[in-house]
């Protein structure tokens, strides 16, 4: 698959998950957040990995070893996934746009925030 498909199926998971969430839908926003969100997050974060980090990661489970290979990152998104599922999509967004500039267009990212902010307050 490719990183524009990824970068899409993120932005959109997020704000689905998150109006989900604000709709009183909370294990479907959690689901969306929290699995599917990450995973193509995780997926968008690999590929921009020097060939040295990759071999550090696992070959069959993407989220074994992150922690070796972007050790930062990782810590940031344990912190993000502790949070509720509004501000945990904010997190992850903001977890990409430190890791990955440049990577989500400026209208996309105007969107998205503006789907999470109608979703519920930053806490």
């Amino acid at each position: 698959m490719d990183e524009a498909w990824q970068l899409g199926q993120f932005l959109t998971t997020l704000v689905i998950g998150s109006s989900r969430a604000a709709r009183g839908e909370l294990l479907s926003g959690h689901q969306l957040v929290r699995v599917a969100a990450l995973g193509h997050l995780v997926t968008l974060l690999r590929g921009a990995l020097s060939p040295e980090a990759r071999a550090r990661l696992d070959d069959l489970d993407p989220y074994r070893r992150l922690e070796r290979a972007l050790p930062e990152a990782a810590r940031h998104l344990d912190e993000a996934l502790r949070l509720p599922v509004v501000p945990a999509a904010r997190a992850l967004l903001g977890t990409l746009l430190r890791l990955r500039p440049g990577l989500v267009a400026p209208a996309a990212l105007a969107a998205t925030e503006r789907a999470l902010e109608r979703a519920g307050p930053a806490d």
